[in-house]
């Protein structure tokens, strides 16, 4: 039943994922388009030293009933995901609410969701339609 060799399996697997899980061996992630090494603290402080107007926020809203807004303005996917590259480009970030009725996510929700994550941009989550609030807490 403990049979040695599947202990010492079992001990491997596990050290294996842990390593994995703690990120123990791997390269800093590389910027895409550039192919430069980056840390988190130096995202964080390109982020810090720009100043509020240089920053660019696309405020994006998934509307209960389907609806797209970015800025206030009703938009497409192909609209949103043109204004999110530029975001990016410009070192920016978006700030996401979903107003829904149910816990169940909408195929624009996974949508934007999808395009969010792949232009990698920094999300804050807020559910006020206001992004008053942030959930967890984001900061720049």
């Amino acid at each position: 039943m403990n049979d040695p060799s599947s202990t010492a399996l079992r001990m491997t697997i596990l050290s294996v994922l842990l390593a994995s899980l703690l990120g123990c061996g791997t390269d800093p992630p590389q910027d895409r388009s550039n192919g430069q090494q980056f840390s988190r603290q130096a995202v964080q402080r390109n982020y810090s030293n720009q100043k509020p107007a240089d920053f660019m926020i696309a405020k994006v809203k998934v509307l209960s009933n389907g609806d797209i807004l970015l800025d206030e303005k009703k938009t497409a996917l192909d609209e949103l995901r043109s204004a999110l590259v530029a975001v990016r480009d410009n070192t920016g970030a978006v700030w996401y609410y979903r107003e829904s009725d149910s816990a169940e996510s909408s195929d624009e929700h996974r949508a934007v969701m999808d395009i969010i994550t792949d232009e990698g941009l920094p999300t804050k989550y807020s559910t006020k339609p206001d992004f008053s609030n942030s959930v967890p807490p984001f900061d720049y």
